[in-house]
């Protein structure tokens, strides 16, 4: 058990970071903000990592989330959080013990 928690941990902390380092609505990097600005959307995001098998689903939820944190407007469209998603299925896959596995990876 604890080993999953350190595990959560360390993705949420790579979730985190991802999306600091592209700064989906600018209050990050952009705004030399703290580094955990985007800890509360990570929170929310990850325990939606369960299932995901494609950078596209993804990309919906986080958008959808972005969306719920702030506006649609400032969210911006789905097809921008491409790369962010690709980076954070990456992320997930790479630490199953997460609980984040996703369809591909139950094979």
């Amino acid at each position: 058990m604890r080993e999953r928690k350190r595990a959560h941990k360390r993705l949420y902390d790579e979730v985190v970071r991802i999306l600091y380092r592209h700064d989906p609505i600018g209050i990050g990097v952009t705004m030399d903000g703290p580094s955990d600005e985007y800890g509360p959307e990570a929170g929310t995001i990850l325990p939606r990592l369960s299932g995901i098998g494609t950078s596209q689903e993804l990309a919906v939820i986080l958008q959808q989330e972005f969306v719920r944190w702030f506006d649609e407007k400032l969210a911006g469209p789905v097809e921008e959080y491409l790369p962010i998603a690709a980076e954070i299925l990456v992320a997930a896959r790479g630490n199953p013990e997460a609980g984040t596995v996703s369809r591909e990876d139950r094979g």
